[in-house]
């Protein structure tokens, strides 16, 4: 209710009292004037009285006051008998229901208040309940749309899965640990040439294999003892093709195998191919073999020519080149040798190979009455034949140079040719002797001797490595190199 329309109510309240209260004066006047008597209806008073009480509750006390008052001097202003105690009892009357009744309406009004307070509690209650219930069917309402849509993932997901289960071209089971045949694909089906009816709940190994239990080669089984994906390659003379088997197992929340998926994929297509590869590789490998083997040959046929000549020749200067040439390409032959011998046609042992090259020098260039000690240190390092022929012949010029300048009044002496490798795929080959070592004045990058050059061309423009000269008690050159070169180049051209 407004303020206005309350404030209204008011103005009402208080004109009706104030014409109850001037009929009590009249009423007081006429009984006290006009019929001159000592008795007042007082009945009528109790109306004001009451209504005052019930609309502003003790303070409708002054409207009893007020009519007490109007009792107890009209009997002085009318002129008539004095107060009797029948008018003290009015008006104590008075006082006592007015007392009554606005007691009485403050506790209605109480009451009414925490009614009002009750229900309004009552209302908030109702209200968040009825929201809470609201949000509750609304989460409802989202937790059955999410499970529908669930339900219709999950029935896509598994026809999904049926129809890939089906649609595989490999065979494909589902077994359980009895090996128990759960489910079979189409293709399984077709291989096996029975239908689904015969094949469910039979052991795997009768339906497939025809056995009458589990063989050693059995991938469930021993999925089961390594709770691993077992895989091997078989040979099936039943179906006469051959088929790549794999088991894999399916645990439950405690970690034991319940079932296991197998699947076998026909490779009987790939096996020929890699059985006509491995034939075709074998063909090459002899071929490449004998290739080797005849350019062994040749260059050896061409070292035995070279060196009929150095024996025919007589002038010094005609044989030291026809024997370096001759050394030059015994060490290629050497390289198609080892290449021939071994049983890898990429890569050469070089520690073998240094040791060959070492003791055909010696035989060469040694002076009977010097002896030479070798120290080969290459264990474990291999190298292409793109590597392997020009360090071969980086160490032909090295060592042959210093069997012919290293040890000049010496009686005996070492050579140390050392092949490591580093980190990076790095190889550092080094030569060295003990012997009267080099002259300070020569510079290894200037020096116009064949021997050199023919090492600086073979270890920068072959190898792309970098050369370097050792001084210290003797002499010694090492060459560093990256054993991944793929821009190999061929030829000695500026040599």
């Amino acid at each position: 209710m407004s303020g206005a329309m309350v404030e209204q109510e008011e103005k009402h309240k208080i004109m009706v009292i104030s014409i109850l209260l001037a009929g009590a004066c009249i009423l007081t006047y006429y009984f006290h004037a006009i019929l001159e008597t000592d008795t007042v209806f007082t009945h009528f008073f109790y109306i004001p009285i009451i209504l005052a009480c019930i609309w502003w509750r003790r303070k409708g006390l002054a409207v009893a006051i007020f009519l007490a008052l109007l009792i107890l001097f009209s009997h002085i202003f009318g002129r008539v008998e004095m107060v009797t105690a029948n008018d003290y009892f009015r008006v104590i009357m008075f006082i006592v229901i007015a007392f009554v009744v606005a007691t009485l309406s403050e506790r209605i009004a109480k009451g009414r208040e925490e009614l009002r307070e009750l229900n309004k509690e009552l209302e908030e209650r109702v209200d968040a309940r009825t929201k809470e219930l609201m949000k509750a069917n609304e989460q409802l309402k989202q937790e059955i749309t999410g499970h529908k849509q669930a339900e219709d993932l999950l029935r896509d997901a598994e026809a999904d899965w049926r129809n890939s289960f089906d649609s595989l071209e490999d065979v494909m089971l589902i077994i359980d640990r009895d090996y128990n045949i759960e489910n079979i694909n189409e293709s399984g089906l077709k291989l096996l040439g029975k239908s689904k009816e015969e094949v469910i709940g039979e052991k795997c190994y009768q339906i497939i294999s025809g056995a009458d239990s589990p063989g050693e080669e059995c991938p469930c089984m021993n999925s089961l003892e390594t709770k691993k994906v077992e895989s091997y390659d078989r040979y099936e003379a039943r179906f006469g093709k051959y088929y790549s088997i794999k088991s894999a197992p399916i645990f439950d929340d405690n970690g034991e195998i319940i079932k296991f998926v197998d699947l076998r994929r026909d490779i009987t297509e790939r096996k020929r191919a890699e059985e006509k590869i491995e034939a075709s590789l074998r063909e090459k490998e002899v071929l490449l073999r004998e290739i080797h083997h005849r350019v062994k040959n040749n260059l050896q046929i061409i070292s035995s020519l070279l060196n009929l000549q150095a024996m025919k020749a007589k002038d010094k200067k005609i044989v030291e080149p026809l024997l370096d040439s001759r050394s030059r390409i015994q060490t290629m032959a050497l390289i198609h040798a080892q290449l021939y011998e071994s049983e890898s046609l990429e890569q050469i042992e070089m520690g073998s190979t240094i040791r060959r090259l070492l003791t055909f020098l010696l035989q060469i260039y040694a002076e009977a009455k010097m002896k030479i000690t070798p120290v080969v240190t290459a264990e474990g390092i291999t190298l292409p034949i793109s590597l392997a022929i020009p360090c071969g012949l980086i160490i032909n010029e090295l060592v042959s140079n210093a069997l012919k300048h290293a040890f000049t009044g010496m009686t005996e002496g070492s050579i140390e040719i050392s092949m490591r490798e580093s980190a990076g795929d790095r190889i550092k080959l080094t030569v060295k002797d003990n012997g009267v070592g080099i002259p300070e004045e020569l510079d290894i990058y200037k020096t116009d001797t064949l021997g050199l050059k023919i090492v600086r061309v073979l270890a920068e423009d072959q190898l792309m490595g970098k050369m370097g000269l050792i001084r210290n008690k003797g002499a010694g050159i090492y060459v560093e190199f990256d054993k991944s070169i793929t821009n190999y180049k061929s030829g000695i051209e500026n040599a």
